[in-house]
């Protein structure tokens, strides 16, 4: 009798986690079921704070600022698209924010490609944002490299085919909004490692390198997942970043010239790599299985 239940039972199980997998907007999204090391293709539509100056103190090369507040006063052009009431302190709030659309997810060690947009009528959109320049150097001529603190990143699994960056900053709704990147489910709710961006540097969150007034150059950090309907998928610490922490994924981007007719500061294509563990199902079997023997376990000591 009681293995009949057992086989009950888990055939039960089996089916509701069937349903559940074709009704759950975190079972939909799919790799075919890869698990391994993963590379997630970004272009990025980018809003960045510029103009500081081409001196340092006494003319020499060195710092421009070293404090929020001190890069804040140095800083000629705040970036567009930015207000306090989002949340930061200092110029605006925010010296980097922006919005992205994920074109393809790729094996990391063969390249093969494992999903693209548009896969299933699905895409992935989103933006990412509150980072705040702590420490801005001038490295000579036009070039100059920030630390950043702060910052967020928030992934969408999105249905509707209405991701667009033509309004530049002026399509921003709210502190984590924009009309057609940040909508439908969240699938990964993402911040910006401290200590992950600069050896020797426990505190900035992001780095970057470019050349002003183009904004050419290229961007670095590292990202923790905190939440949203596939954070398993990605939640792994698997990477390490340069000093020594354990992150879930790293983030690298290329920061092109945004063109004379944008809104936008600069655009930029960004990867970021990860690892996808075993199947979220087999978790979910355990926990099935476990509350099976717990429950066999609760109808023996009754009936004894």
């Amino acid at each position: 009798m009681f293995k009949q239940n057992v086989t009950k039972t888990l055939t039960m199980l089996g089916l509701a986690m069937g349903i559940s997998a074709i009704a759950s907007p975190a079972m939909a999204f799919s790799l075919g079921g890869y698990t391994g090391p993963v590379k997630l293709l970004f272009s990025n539509f980018d809003a960045g704070t510029t103009g500081y100056p081409t001196t340092a103190p006494a003319g020499t090369l060195g710092n421009v600022c070293s404090t929020v507040a001190s890069c804040d006063t140095a800083a000629a052009n705040p970036a567009p698209g930015t207000q306090p009431s989002y949340g930061n302190v200092g110029n605006g709030g925010e010296d980097t924010w922006g919005i992205f659309q994920i074109q393809a997810i790729e094996n990391a060690v063969s390249g093969a490609t494992l999903w693209t947009t548009g896969t299933g009528g699905e895409r992935l959109t989103g933006m990412f944002g509150g980072l705040q320049d702590q420490q801005v150097t001038w490295n000579g001529g036009n070039s100059f490299t920030t630390g950043a603190v702060g910052g967020w990143m928030k992934v969408f699994l999105d249905t509707n085919n209405d991701y667009n960056g033509t309004p530049g900053p002026l399509g921003r709704t709210g502190q984590y909004s924009y009309t057609g990147a940040t909508e439908s489910s969240l699938f990964l709710d993402l911040v910006f490692g401290a200590g992950g961006a600069l050896l020797g540097d426990t505190t900035s969150t992001y780095s970057s390198s470019f050349l002003q007034p183009s904004l050419t150059g290229s961007g670095n950090g590292h990202l923790d997942v905190i939440g949203g309907t596939n954070a398993a998928m990605f939640d792994t610490n698997g990477m390490t970043d340069l000093n020594g922490n354990k992150r879930d994924l790293s983030f690298d981007v290329t920061l092109f010239a945004a063109g004379a007719n944008s809104l936008w500061s600069a655009t930029s294509a960004g990867q970021a790599q990860g690892n996808v563990p075993e199947p979220a199902s087999l978790a979910l079997m355990g926990i099935g299985l476990l509350g099976l023997g717990a429950a066999s376990l609760r109808r023996k000591k009754k009936a004894s």
